[in-house]
């Protein structure tokens, strides 16, 4: 998994292997964090 945070644009590109996680468990680890995925 790689991933791009951006504060100044208040951004972050997830790029990751399908076959070792979903979108859905992404999602759910962000939200977690205390931020909301678009």
């Amino acid at each position: 998994m790689e991933v791009d945070v951006n504060l100044e644009k208040r951004e972050a590109v997830v790029n990751f292997e399908e076959t070792r996680t979903n979108m859905g468990k992404i999602r759910t680890a962000i939200r977690e964090a205390g931020y909301e995925p678009l």
